[in-house]
């Protein structure tokens, strides 16, 4: 299989996951999410202190800030530091010379996952705000052509699902 057939083939599957995820409600994939950090925590915890696993606590923060809110994002990074401190701790994390090292670590890891939340939670509202943006007319606040293509082709897959009739009426105005 070549690297292009294999991204393809990559690109397809993340696609497929994050449409699953997006058809959940938010108490299902918070419940995944925490899944996630425990999984990684336990991870850690095997691999012991010397190999750091920060960055793939991101993905499950990334997954509660993008498919329930900021408020999940903030929760999930607390709770993601925390396992991630348990998990060094009990692995036999070597001692440092001054206690407050410890702390420090584990205050820095948090705003690098807040900062990540932050980021994720301003990059959502932009595309939102893009996307009713290209889908009204800025004048009126009316749908524009975008919009109704938008809203029949999704029309007419639920008539070919259902078998429904299916009419279609529309006035064009300038």
């Amino acid at each position: 299989m070549t690297a292009s057939r294999l991204t393809l083939s990559y690109q397809r599957a993340m696609q497929t996951l994050l449409e699953k995820l997006a058809g959940l409600n938010s108490p299902a994939v918070f419940g995944i999410t925490l899944g996630c950090v425990m999984v990684l925590g336990l991870i850690d915890y095997a691999t012991g202190h010397d190999y750091a696993f920060s960055i793939f606590y991101v993905f499950p923060v990334a997954l509660a800030v993008w498919f329930i809110n900021a408020k999940a994002g903030i929760l999930l990074s607390l709770f993601s530091v925390v396992v991630w401190d348990v998990s060094n701790r009990l692995a036999g994390e070597e001692q440092f010379p001054n206690p407050f090292i410890a702390y420090w670590n584990t205050a820095t890891r948090f705003g690098f996952f807040i900062i990540i939340t932050t980021l994720l939670t301003r990059l959502r509202q932009a595309l939102e705000h893009e996307r009713v943006l290209s889908r009204t007319d800025y004048l009126s606040g009316v749908l524009n052509s975008r919009a109704f293509y938008a809203l029949a082709a999704a029309e007419i897959e639920r008539q070919q699902r259902h078998l429904h009739p299916f009419s279609l009426a529309y006035i064009d105005l300038d």
